[in-house]
């Protein structure tokens, strides 16, 4: 295709964009995608545990931290490494 300024131009679909940008940024584009994954998981363990936490706080009879370190996916020894700062302060 020819620009109005005489320049020959090429066309990229998306996926050809896609494709270039991947091979330009190669592991820093899949490093940040892992950083974001990371992230957006220790959110969700926070918001889990911060819950857990404050139940337990009120007095409710919440499910044992072997349920908790379950619905984690960590083991109970890490759960308890996890909460044991927000009882301590």
């Amino acid at each position: 295709m020819k620009h109005r300024f005489g320049a020959t131009v090429r066309l990229l679909d998306p996926d050809d964009i896609e494709e270039k940008l991947e091979k330009r940024l190669g592991d820093e584009a899949k490093t940040a995608s892992d950083d974001t994954l990371r992230w957006e998981e220790a959110c969700r363990r926070e918001d889990i545990i911060r819950t857990f936490v404050k139940r337990r706080s009120e007095g409710s009879k919440e499910p044992p931290v072997s349920n908790l370190a379950r619905e984690l996916g960590l083991s109970r020894a890490t759960t308890y490494r996890m909460i044991a700062p927000y009882f301590a302060g």
